[in-house]
């Protein structure tokens, strides 16, 4: 079998992103961020007097203008343009009886939607941008939610468990973060990221400069923090209310005895579920090869049966990781952890990346477990689509939230 196809850049995975373009963004979003806090606290009080003409009234009818002026399109199915997490907001949406359509400018796919309900006329029409939120959603929050420094800071202060450590702006500050720190540390973006850049298993000065640089490539500040002990667990809360609770695992293979280690790549990479959207195959790249290095591996070796054998150290989808469903047997006091983020966040829709050893047990009882970072426009669908496990229906839950009573 073929192996998959080199990735352009090792440290992006299989989603590569602008390099040059994320920093730009998130240096202009802090360079106005005294402007945009002033413009923020004025819109938040307009919203909550105009939202629902803003976006229930003008925006649809902008939408109907355009298209009918051929500068868009108006798309009233999905279809192969239709991200994942699209697709099963607008199943649940039929199932539902909720119309719901897409405009595209250009024909490009930007997740701008509208929806109504009852489907029929005199329904409510609302419009949204990714996912649908109550009119008035705009806290605070959204302005600090995805920067996980400010948000390492505000959650210290409420006693939200999360790793030591925090963001730093130049190597200097970095290597005197790592001397204060329990080893091995983590280095990753202050921003965004979905794993790119990100290096685990810091425990010298030379492998912290070099991953130094590798998030500096994403963004003008770096997370230097103490890496916490256990595996990454995925939480999404809407309404307040845990909905679903996912392990996010390593790209991993189990040895049988007799198969090489490119066999069994290549014999996961095959299966259907990694074919994609959600989930995909372990690229071919220098980091496969330093993973199985650190393990005494090389992609010749067969490893025993029953062996489990990981691939990379990142949870990347498209690095080869895989998602497990474990709601049922997530502790309650976790699941009251997760929704005390959303409430400190005031927001109905949070993904919460967490780290723990055992998430059937307290977080109280383990003390090097804590958050990692939050995630205001969650991928709902993972949930409805595990690898493995039971789906949660998210995309319900959130319509429930939008439209109550649609039931079906």
């Amino acid at each position: 079998m073929a192996h998959t196809e080199k990735i352009t850049c090792p440290d992006c995975g299989n989603a590569p992103t602008n390099h040059t373009v994320s920093k730009l963004i998130i240096l202009v979003d802090w360079t106005l961020s005294s402007v945009t806090s002033m413009f923020n606290r004025l819109w938040r009080v307009f919203e909550r007097l105009t939202g629902p003409f803003i976006y229930n009234t003008l925006t649809p009818a902008i939408y109907r203008v355009f298209a009918k002026a051929r500068l868009g399109t108006i798309v009233h199915a999905p279809d192969d343009k239709t991200s994942s997490r699209s697709l099963c907001l607008w199943q649940e949406a039929k199932r539902r009886d909720i119309d719901m359509w897409e405009f595209r400018l250009f024909g490009l796919s930007r997740e701008l939607f509208v929806a109504k309900w009852p489907n029929r006329k005199g329904g409510r029409e609302i419009s949204f941008d990714g996912l649908p939120m109550p009119v008035g959603t705009s806290p605070a929050a959204l302005s600090w939610m995805d920067d996980k420094g400010k948000l390492h800071e505000r959650f210290g202060k409420v006693g939200i468990p999360m790793a030591e450590g925090g963001a730093v702006s130049n190597l200097t500050e970095a290597k005197n973060t790592f001397e204060k720190l329990r080893k091995p540390v983590i280095t990753k973006p202050n921003i965004g990221s979905r794993s790119r850049h990100t290096t685990t298993h810091i425990k010298d000065l030379a492998t912290l400069e070099s991953a130094y640089k590798s998030a500096k490539q994403l963004s003008p500040w770096v997370i230097v923090e103490e890496e916490l002990l256990g595996v990454v667990y995925r939480a999404t809360v809407i309404g307040g209310e845990v909905i679903g609770v996912l392990r996010k695992d390593l790209p991993q293979v189990e040895g049988d005895g007799t198969s090489t280690m490119r066999e069994l790549i290549d014999i996961e990479n095959s299966k259907p579920a990694r074919r994609g959207p959600i989930f995909h195959g372990t690229p071919e790249s220098p980091e496969l090869d330093a993973e199985l290095q650190r393990q005494g591996l090389t992609q010749a070796s067969i490893p025993l049966k029953g062996d489990l054998v990981f691939l990379s150290q990142k949870t990347s989808r498209g690095l080869g990781g895989g998602a497990t469903d474990v709601t049922d047997t997530t502790h309650p006091n976790n699941n009251a952890l997760f929704e005390q983020v959303a409430r400190e966040l005031d927001y109905p829709v949070v993904g919460i990346d967490f780290i723990i050893g055992d998430i059937s047990r307290s977080w109280k009882e383990q003390p090097r477990s804590g958050l990692i970072e939050c995630n205001s426009m969650p991928f709902i669908d993972v949930h409805v689509f595990p690898l493995a496990g039971k789906p949660r229906n998210t995309p319900g839950a959130l319509w429930e939230l939008i439209f109550p009573r649609t039931t079906t």
